[in-house]
């Protein structure tokens, strides 16, 4: 399991939306490295036996088409050939509810599963499976959780027809939560453009509610501090704020055998370094973004005086920049775009820190 630090606040909240009826559907979001998944993964770990968490990571995996989806989201049980999720269930819950934990995605007969792939719309005919499977839970009296991890990683997906599978897993969302209150479902990213989408999707409109998982506050942070034993609170927080992700790199630093000063000192030249690295590749090629269907190619004195103007100012309404820059700096992961809130940050402590170096050298 992924290490937790002091996310009990959010924890509660969300052991309290999941022990209730499913109304909404839930978007987790947030800066890169903030402790998304490990929250999750310690919700899921602390639910009283009658949920039924099914959780799938797209982290690392090679999401290109329907079928990639496919295989990704189902665990397939080659030993069986049921026809239907109710008969496959009842043979399922012969081993007790703890057989769902053995799984790594939804389970499925080998027989409905090639089904699936031989269907023209794979995500309509995934989905019904996934209904039926849940409706024999339900008569079971178990409660299922659906949860998708890094879902931005299917947003290109198309499935046969063309149309995107992202949209028809939306509908059915909305159609287990708000509609049939047959299951929670929760999706998960570190994409801010695509919740940014997301939120402004018409269809999701009341039917929605955002999580936001952000890096810690000075308080927080310090209580997190004294679990990793940083000597000098005030440096680490100068240095990496509130970024877990930051936190732990920190601590392997010290592990290693360097002080809490070098280390931190490493991790800013590492920050600078990229930062500069991207810069430098403007020479040979000019800074370019996919926004709104069109490759725009863009000003590098724009992009620059972009992330001075939010690294200075700490946040900056998103109204206020360039927006095809910022898309193309969130992508980056040099800036942070927090749709809810409308503001435009740096990813992090440790970003806003290298630019204030390279500004420093004249670089930026």
């Amino acid at each position: 399991m992924a290490p937790f630090y002091d996310r009990d606040r959010e924890q509660k909240e969300l052991v309290s939306i999941l022990e209730h009826e499913p109304s909404l559907v839930y978007f987790v979001y947030g800066p890169i490295n903030s402790g998304k998944t490990s929250l999750l993964t310690k919700v899921l770990g602390t639910l009283p036996e009658q949920i039924i968490p099914f959780y799938v990571n797209l982290r690392g995996r090679d999401v290109s088409s329907a079928g990639d989806f496919l295989n990704v989201l189902f665990d397939v049980d080659r030993k069986s050939a049921f026809d239907t999720a109710g008969e496959y269930l009842k043979e399922l819950f012969k081993g007790g509810t703890e057989i769902f934990k053995k799984h790594t995605g939804i389970p499925v007969p080998a027989s409905i599963f090639d089904l699936l792939f031989k269907s023209k719309d794979k995500g309509a005919d995934a989905f019904r499976y996934l209904e039926e499977f849940y409706l024999s839970l339900m008569g079971e009296g178990l409660k299922p959780i659906f949860i998708l991890d890094e879902l931005h990683i299917i947003k290109e997906v198309a499935n046969s027809a063309g149309k995107p599978i992202l949209e028809k897993l939306f509908n059915f969302f909305v159609r287990m939560t708000k509609e049939t209150h047959l299951c929670h479902c929760i999706a998960a990213t570190s994409d801010s453009l695509f919740i940014e989408k997301v939120a402004g999707n018409a269809k999701l409109e009341g039917r929605t509610r955002y999580f936001l998982v952000d890096d810690l506050g000075q308080k927080r942070a310090f209580s997190v501090y004294e679990q990793f034993k940083f000597p000098d609170k005030k440096l680490v927080w100068k240095y990496i704020g509130g970024k877990i992700g930051d936190m732990t790199r920190l601590k392997v630093e010290l592990n290693l055998g360097k002080n809490e000063h070098d280390g931190l000192k490493r991790m800013l030249r590492d920050g600078v370094n990229r930062l500069e690295n991207l810069l430098r590749s403007y020479r040979y090629v000019p800074p370019q973004v996919v926004f709104n269907g069109k490759t725009l190619v863009l000003s590098v004195e724009d992009v620059k005086q972009t992330i001075l103007s939010v690294a200075e100012h700490g946040q900056v309404p998103a109204g206020e920049l360039d927006q095809a820059v910022v898309c193309y700096l969130v992508e980056k992961n040099i800036l942070f775009w927090e749709p809810i809130a409308g503001m435009i940050r740096p990813q992090g402590q440790l970003v806003k820190n290298a630019v204030k170096e390279l500004k420093k050298s004249g670089k930026i």
